[in-house]
């Protein structure tokens, strides 16, 4: 097929005019929108391809220490601050401080230079960030809560400071490494999982360029965002490329696993069991994630009807995902299992919740945080 210049040059000024909107969407979203909490600036943690140098970070902390740790909750990947003021609003009414954070990249956080996706890397500077405003305090503790990614990232933080740690909540989320040997990808070959790697850093390198997804912000339904004032917000900071493209951009520039990784085996905090899959590519042998002599307690709750979808039961794929269920929800017990104290800790199944539980049930969940990671 023979393309003309006349044709490459109407797909470029559509291109140019795509590119126009996806900045005027941010900047709008970002100039009309002040913080909701702080900014605070500190000094970017370099390591394996991330940027070094001076970033601000937002950060949203409410509530009285009372002599208990402070809760941080991590948002789920793709999501800003925004859709944890509810839970916020629900434990601070209990009598419990916690924070809520914006990620590099997400909501009113600067991006990174180069925004390689490395929780290793955030989670230092998030360190930095609590140590700089005066939540970073050995006796009181932190106690770490998170939603699907953010699980990961809470797990990357209790491995980097441990002795901190005096809770852990995970709510549908499990490291990478641990959801790849579930649901539809359980049968992913190494090759398939290249490949589908692959064509996700493709798709991010694309989206650098053209964010279309910004302009579905006008139509997004924000029926679910609470508190309801909020809801504007949302719309303005989420489904535009503050938060869209950065995820796209850690997809598209996502990495092996750091040095870091290596190191930590090494060290025997991680330690391994026969679980799961080779993660590290031949580079270092860990198959299962677990804390070493983790003093903390542990809540992990799964929804129960996360990986059973309405799909066509023709499709190979949703036969394989209905399969799993039992083995997802088997899995999480097992994985609850490996971690902290089983003393006053718990796991339940979020019955007939699917994955996004957490920010339409907030007062479920504030309820679980709060009755069951009390230190």
């Amino acid at each position: 097929m023979n393309c003309s210049a006349a044709t490459f040059g109407v797909f470029g000024c559509i291109f140019i005019v795509l590119t126009f909107v996806q900045a005027a969407c941010s900047i709008n979203g970002v100039l009309s929108n002040p913080p909701l909490g702080q900014m605070v600036e500190i000094e970017s943690t370099a390591d394996t391809n991330s940027y070094k140098g001076r970033m601000r970070y937002h950060i949203k902390c409410e509530g009285s220490h009372n002599d208990k740790s402070t809760i941080l909750f991590e948002v789920g990947g793709g999501s800003s601050m925004i859709d944890a003021l509810a839970i916020q609003q629900l434990v601070v009414e209990s009598g419990r401080r916690m924070c809520i954070y914006d990620r590099a990249g997400f909501g009113w956080s600067d991006f990174q230079i180069n925004p390689v996706f490395e929780g290793w890397r955030d989670q230092r500077n998030l360190y930095k960030v609590l140590e700089k405003i005066g939540e970073i305090d050995a006796q009181r503790g932190l106690t770490l809560a998170g939603h699907s990614a953010g699980g990961e990232q809470i797990q990357q933080f209790a491995f980097l400071y441990p002795d901190l740690i005096k809770g852990l909540g995970i709510f549908d989320g499990y490291p990478d490494y641990v959801i790849f040997d579930l649901g539809a990808a359980q049968n992913f070959t190494t090759e398939m999982q290249n490949s589908a790697r692959q064509s996700t850093r493709t798709l991010g390198r694309l989206y650098e360029f053209v964010g279309v997804l910004s302009m579905l912000r006008w139509f997004w339904p924000n029926s679910k965002i609470n508190p309801e004032k909020y809801s504007k917000i949302h719309r303005e900071m989420y489904v535009n490329n503050r938060n869209w493209a950065a995820q796209m951009q850690s997809f598209g520039k996502g990495t092996e696993p750091t040095e870091i990784l290596t190191e930590l085996a090494n060290q025997e905090i991680l330690l391994n069991r026969e679980v799961g899959i080779n993660t590290c590519h031949g580079k270092c042998d860990i198959k299962w994630p677990k804390l070493k002599n983790l003093n903390a307690k542990v809540l992990i709750i799964p929804a129960g009807a996360t990986v059973t979808a309405n799909c066509d039961d023709d499709s190979q794929g949703c036969r394989t995902q209905k399969a799993t269920k039992k083995s997802y929800l088997e899995q999480a017990q097992l994985y609850y299992e490996t971690l902290g104290q089983k003393e006053n800790s718990h796991f339940e199944i979020a019955q007939n919740m699917t994955h996004g539980f957490v920010y339409e049930n907030a007062d479920y969940l504030a309820d679980k945080i709060v009755k069951y990671l009390d230190k």
